[in-house]
């Protein structure tokens, strides 16, 4: 019986840890994620200028969200006719789980995201192509 009841205390501790430690841990994640992909991200020609974002929730162990996050950068890709762009992110919260451990798969979900491109050629008042409270989910 004491050992059950030192198990179920363990238990308790830990998730509560986990609880109030979690948001620091998914920050962590979030930063050593951007390290690894900032330089992917530039080889195809997606220069990011900036990224913030409003907190980080864990809700398990293979799924986070984050809150109000803005990313601005430019995108050096010819699209019709056009070589350089300005573009901006908007999302009030994406939602990041990793679903195959074996086999890495991420699944995104963003809700209520506005996207804006602007061409760098054209005129700044006028966008290139925009979505706004639009949600999006890919594997």
């Amino acid at each position: 019986m004491r050992l059950v009841k030192r198990i179920i205390i363990s238990i308790f501790l830990i998730a509560i840890l986990a609880y109030f430690m979690g948001g620091y841990i998914a920050r962590r994640i979030l930063k050593f994620g951007l390290e690894y992909v900032e330089p992917v991200l530039t080889e195809h020609g997606i220069l990011v200028k900036q990224f913030d974002y409003g907190n980080v929730r864990l809700h398990s162990l293979n799924s986070f969200t984050i809150r109000d996050v803005d990313i601005r950068f430019d995108l050096e890709k010819e699209i019709f006719g056009k070589k350089s762009f300005n573009a901006q992110i908007f999302s009030e919260s994406i939602v990041v789980r990793l679903t195959h451990l074996k086999d890495p798969l991420i699944r995104l979900s963003l809700r209520n995201f506005n996207l804006y491109i602007q061409s760098k050629e054209s005129n700044p008042d006028r966008p290139f192509g925009k979505f706004e409270n639009a949600y999006w989910h890919s594997n």
